[in-house]
């Protein structure tokens, strides 16, 4: 049997040839267009409609009178919402926890005496009795006030933030992947925030204490944006393993958080000699997909040599 196409005769035998030595073809351009949505490679799009974290900033110092009532407000925050707290020990604190950036912070947040909770950047709360509710009701005072201002905050953002933290000997490596649908601002910068979940002085227990702060540069275009810093874990932290990062995009020009995340410390893979992996931001599942394409790609070569 033959087939007449235009003024050409092919033989049935050689379509079926064609056909059959055209399906790695087809795997192959299957995987590749699979390739890019594999797990580890988030695309621009999905930062689209990703739920807000309100940063919630708590100024305080070991030794004010009124700052217990503030930081006993803090679980019932962190259980009722999904703001990241941060409690930043400022003006020569008792404990040690003071730190020039925290203290730098709160100037530029107007801050003029503590307890003062800042919601997002732009919602300063000051004061022990916010809701007025009177002596004896403080820290319900507190949290009210907090939940209410963080709920308020509550939307959608285009704005993905990834953080990463790592400890490898006295060394922590600091590291956000950050997605932006839209570059909706030229002065959107990033702040790296470690913390420790919980410290104790003389024998009382303190939660998000803040550690180090170390801000980044201006992010400057759409799509995805990566920081990375390395520091020394702090000299005097009671429990490395109980420290944890919290990276903020905010605007340089008006200091609105606009989009907040955490993660927690992990111990950096190492290989079999002690030293560390070089990660290379490769996923395992893109690595496995291109020995696979790598191998198709042979095999097609071959195949097409044999015809």
């Amino acid at each position: 049997m033959r087939l007449v196409v235009g003024a050409s005769f092919i033989s049935a035998p050689a379509i079926r040839m064609c056909m059959k030595n055209a399906q790695p073809i087809v795997l192959l351009l299957a995987i590749l267009l699979f390739l890019p949505m594999a797990p580890g490679a988030l695309t621009t799009a999905e930062a689209q409609g990703v739920e807000h974290r309100p940063s919630a900033e708590l100024f305080v110092y070991v030794g004010c009178m009124y700052c217990p009532y503030a930081e006993d407000a803090l679980p019932g925050l962190i259980s009722s919402t999904n703001a990241v707290v941060l409690v930043y020990h400022v003006w020569s604190d008792q404990a040690g926890w003071d730190t020039s950036e925290g203290e730098a912070l709160a100037a530029s947040y107007g801050v003029s005496g503590a307890p003062a909770m800042m919601v997002d950047g732009v919602d300063l709360i000051q004061g022990a009795d916010p809701m007025g509710y009177g002596q004896g009701n403080f820290d319900q005072s507190c949290e009210d006030a907090y939940v209410d201002s963080v709920d308020g905050r509550q939307d959608s953002s285009s704005i993905q933030i990834l953080p990463s933290i790592q400890k490898s000997g006295d060394k922590l490596s600091l590291s956000a992947d950050i997605y932006l649908d839209i570059l909706s601002s030229q002065d959107m910068a990033a702040r790296f925030v470690v913390y420790e979940k919980t410290a104790s002085f003389q024998g009382i227990n303190y939660l998000n204490v803040v550690r180090d702060v170390k801000s980044h540069g201006a992010i400057v275009q759409s799509g995805k944006t990566t920081f990375s810093e390395e520091i020394f874990i702090p000299r005097d932290t009671q429990n490395s393993d109980n420290l944890g990062l919290a990276v903020m995009v905010y605007s340089q020009g008006t200091g609105e958080v606009l989009q907040s995340n955490t993660a927690d410390v992990v111990q950096a893979p190492t290989t079999s000699g002690g030293e560390v992996e070089d990660e290379g931001g490769i996923s395992t599942t893109n690595l496995l997909l291109l020995g696979v394409v790598g191998v198709l790609v042979v095999a097609v070569v071959v195949r097409w040599r044999k015809v």
